[in-house]
């Protein structure tokens, strides 16, 4: 099993070609089972199901068809949809794919305290789920906009801080400093439940996914970051063959995240 979690950046708003050609070419050789999306802007539920049949996706599901919505297309069945939105800003998709139980997620990018909330009301939905369909097969994976202790030392620099710190006092990003600090609670709460960071089984060390190259000059040193991760629990860590982020000359200009990919056995 193959998957994909990909911030395509407003709806591929990069690739100017006929119905996304340059995107369906790219996911036609990744070959993935799963695509899991976040910023499918300008998509409606049929125009979504017309790019992934194009990839060879028969089947496609779109959180809403406004802002910034999550989106998931399948080589497989899409079972037992369940769609998270309000108050969540970008919002939450559960489903079912060949007996993995999958969320795809964007959390809030302004305010930590706002991404505390959504994703408490995200756990609270797989709590139900897992408790009448089971805890096994758990997949979460998006742009999840914060930071892992697990990456703490990759921060100590406070580049980011202080970039952050020297923005204007009504920049809505200054929210994401917790009393002047990385808030790392996000992350915090779903290694204490046990979720497994999948990139991390395999890369210990930091490995970032944002920000592309086609978002920084060869003169400028980026501030890099992780905002993407796919969490498993626990009974799938086994099961892993191999995850990574890629990078390729699509992913380095079409969006400023990098996509994850998961094998599984």
């Amino acid at each position: 099993m193959k998957i994909i979690s990909y911030n395509i950046l407003e709806g591929m708003a990069a690739d100017p070609t006929p119905d996304k050609r340059n995107f369906i070419e790219w996911v036609r050789i990744q070959n993935a089972d799963i695509m899991a999306l976040q910023e499918a802007n300008r998509f409606t539920q049929e125009s979504l199901d017309r790019l992934a049949r194009a990839y060879g996706h028969p089947y496609a599901l779109l959180a809403k068809e406004t802002g910034y919505p999550v989106a998931i297309t399948s080589r497989y069945p899409i079972e037992r949809p369940q769609i998270v939105l309000k108050p969540m800003t970008h919002g939450c998709l559960l489903a079912e794919v060949t007996g993995y139980r999958i969320a795809v997620l964007h959390l809030d990018p302004f305010s930590y305290r706002k991404r505390q909330e959504e994703l408490s009301l995200v756990l609270k939905t797989i709590e139900k789920v897992r408790h009448l369909s089971g805890k096994k097969n758990w997949i979460l994976m998006g742009d999840f906009n914060s930071f892992s202790p697990m990456d703490r030392t990759a921060y100590t620099d406070n580049r980011y801080r202080n970039r952050i710190l020297e923005q204007p006092l009504e920049n809505p990003h200054r929210n994401n400093l917790n009393a002047g600090a990385i808030d790392y609670s996000i992350h915090r709460r779903l290694l204490d439940k046990g979720y497994i960071d999948a990139l991390k089984t395999k890369y210990p060390d930091f490995i970032h996914t944002y920000p592309t190259r086609r978002f920084y000059t060869p003169k400028e040193e980026p501030v890099w970051i992780r905002y993407d991760y796919i969490y498993l629990s626990a009974d799938l860590q086994e099961k892993i063959v191999t995850v990574d982020p890629i990078r390729d000359p699509f992913t380095e200009y079409y969006s400023d995240h990098y996509p994850i990919k998961l094998i599984l056995k």
